[in-house]
């Protein structure tokens, strides 16, 4: 018999968000900032372990995908119902890692990883 009790699993409760424009663009602007800053860390840690001879970490390793996946869910949760016209004075998607787009309008977090050959 398992004594274990069941692992819990996190519920998504961003549809219940219920946030102002200004809380709405702070956050926002929080995840962006927090993208930039794993997005460098990862560039720092690849380039060390690269000259460690060292595996080299990923995107997985700094949760970026993640914190990618919450910034969407918390625009998607927050985004009026009928919102889909964009603002006319909402900002280009600017890319941060390949095929995944970024709100902000801050500059994206530049990852250059040589490739050893």
């Amino acid at each position: 018999m398992d004594m274990n009790p069941p692992e819990s699993v996190p519920r998504d409760r961003t549809s219940e968000l219920r946030l102002s424009a200004q809380q709405q663009y702070l956050l926002d602007e929080a995840l962006s900032l927090l993208i930039d800053v794993r997005s460098r860390a990862l560039d720092i840690a690849a380039q060390v372990c690269r000259r460690q001879g060292s595996a080299v970490p990923d995107v997985h390793d700094f949760q970026l995908p993640a914190i990618i996946d919450l910034q969407r869910r918390v625009a998607a949760a927050c985004a009026p119902p009928d919102a889909t016209v964009p603002h006319p004075g909402s900002q280009a998607a600017v890319t941060v890692l390949s095929g995944i787009p970024r709100r902000s309008g801050k500059h994206a977090a530049r990852i250059s990883l040589p490739v050893d050959g």
